[in-house]
């Protein structure tokens, strides 16, 4: 029943799918919170315990599940992240908060794997703003711009931080880049900071392997001049 409901499109079975969804996340979290407890006993009694009986005991139910869900096979954490950092640029402030949890959780744990798949992540979070707001209710194509309002603005100049017409912020102070978090995930690190200016200015080279359209150097460059940049770090 799984399979079916999240291979289909059909919109009558969002809720089935997300609920399907939530039970799969609610069993993984039951099936690493007995592995972790596990690994905890395991002091107590490795000089009794037979290695293989062990082996086939915990041989991994939650990844059997992964596996018969996911179709595509085994996907490393790695392979999801710039995934997540695309979706840092959500325009619904809860699922970016959640989001950027993660991607904290994931860099406390795994020191420089956010850095090794950020241009990349600004790529998805260019495509992803394609889908949310490339096409306006009249059907013509709309400008993808990298810059959206600050969610709290101490120095906003006015009560309408928006204009209307374009749907940005007024002023500079009242608006910041939709990546903002990933940099400031990165900026405390000298160099996964320069690695990672350095392959996002690559992107405009001429020589660049990664061949981008006008519309997404916009929005590149709207992320690039947006960054909560920090003079001072630079100059130490």
């Amino acid at each position: 029943m799984y399979h079916v409901l999240l291979g289909s499109d059909d919109p009558n079975f969002t809720e089935m799918r997300l609920q399907a969804l939530q039970n799969l996340e609610e069993f993984l979290k039951s099936e690493e919170l007995k592995l972790i407890k596990g690994d905890q006993n395991f002091g107590k009694g490795k000089e009794q315990e037979n290695l293989k009986e062990m082996d086939q005991a915990g041989s991994g139910l939650g990844s059997t599940v992964a596996n018969l869900t996911y179709t595509q096979g085994l996907v490393t954490p790695g392979t999801s992240i710039a995934t997540l950092i695309a979706m840092t640029t959500d325009p619904l402030p809860i699922v970016r908060n959640r989001v950027e949890a993660m991607l904290r959780d994931i860099d406390a744990k795994y020191a420089g794997m956010i850095q090794s798949t950020a241009t990349q992540g600004v790529r998805k979070a260019y495509q992803l703003q394609l889908h949310i707001r490339g096409t306006s209710s009249d059907g013509t194509q709309r400008a993808i711009r990298g810059i959206r309002a600050c969610d709290v603005s101490p120095y906003a100049t006015t009560n309408a931080r928006i204009d209307p017409s374009t749907g940005l912020p007024r002023h500079s102070n009242d608006g910041q880049a939709v990546l903002s978090g990933l940099y400031q995930r990165l900026r405390t690190n000298r160099q996964q900071r320069r690695s990672f200016l350095t392959s996002v200015l690559r992107l405009f080279s001429e020589d660049s392997r990664e061949k981008l359209r006008l519309e997404e150097w916009i929005f590149v460059a709207d992320n690039v001049a947006m960054f909560p940049y920090q003079v001072r770090i630079y100059i130490s």
